[in-house]
C-alpha cells in the first residue's frame, strides 16, 4: 500500500538532508496517482539521479506520454 506523500514530506521538513532516504518507496499523491522513489541521494552536492515515468493505461492523463 502506498504511503501518503504529503505527510511524508511534512515529516521531513527541517530534518537533515540524509533523512530524505526515508522517502524511498511508493507514495500515494491522491487522485489515483502514486510516486515511487527508488533511491535518494545522501549528498546534497551529488548530481541528480535519473528519473523514470511509468503510467498505467487507465490512469494516465498526460498528453503524449501515455502507453498506447
Amino acid at each position: 500500500m502506498p504511503r501518503n506523500f504529503a505527510g511524508l514530506l511534512r515529516s521531513l521538513d527541517g530534518k537533515p538532508y540524509g533523512a530524505y532516504r526515508d522517502a524511498v518507496g511508493a507514495h500515494d499523491v491522491g487522485g489515483g496517482l502514486a510516486v515511487s522513489l527508488d533511491r535518494a541521494q545522501r549528498d546534497p552536492f551529488a548530481p541528480p539521479l535519473p528519473r523514470a515515468d511509468e503510467y498505467s493505461r487507465g490512469g494516465c492523463r498526460a498528453p503524449g506520454r501515455c502507453p498506447q
